[in-house]
Formats: C-alpha cells, structure tokens, sequence
C-alpha cells in the first residue's frame, strides 16, 4: 500500500523539478550608457535586465541544495546587473532633466 501512495508522490515531485530551469542564466544582458541611449534603448535593456534576475530568482528557488557560496554568488550577479542598470538609467533620467529645461 505504501509503495501506491509513493508513485503520485514521485510524479508531483519530477512535475515540479521539470519547472525548474535546467542551467544558470548563461550572460548578463548588456546595459547602454545612459548618457547616449535612446528611450528605446533603456526600455529594452530594463526588459532584458528583469528578465535575467528572474531567471536567477526562478534558478535558485528550484535549488536548494546550492553550496551557499554558489548561492552568494548568483545573488551578487543578478544585484551587479541591476545595480548597473539603475547607475545608467539615473545618467539617463539626468540628461533627459537637463535637456528638458533647456
């Protein structure tokens, strides 16, 4: 009876791991220089940048047995890309205030 109730058990748990992405995140996106990028070219990288940290997020949920150095380190990628893109955007947003109130 035991050996029954072990086989949906087995099922659920290979459902929830084929959910799981099967590598890490492969690059980082690019992120244009704030200071000549176009409205365009922000929008796109914002997109691509959430679209990676998600990937981490979705990738390390799905492991918890991460050596919690490999964890740290995920974490710091996916904090370095946004970080990066945050300091670009608010060269972005700077030089569109400036070219707005000349």
């Amino acid at each position: 009876m035991k050996q029954l109730l072990a086989i949906p058990a087995l099922l659920l748990a290979a459902g929830a791991m084929a959910e799981c992405p099967a590598q890490f995140p492969s690059e980082a996106p690019a992120v244009p220089s704030g200071q000549n990028a176009t409205h365009e070219q922000m929008y796109q990288a914002q997109v691509a940048v959430n679209a990676y940290v998600d990937a981490i997020e979705n990738y390390l949920d799905c492991r918890s047995e991460l050596h919690p150095l490999q964890q740290s380190r995920s974490v710091y990628l996916a904090e370095s890309v946004a970080d990066s893109y945050n300091a670009e955007l608010a060269k972005f947003r700077a030089r569109e205030n400036m070219l707005a109130t000349n």
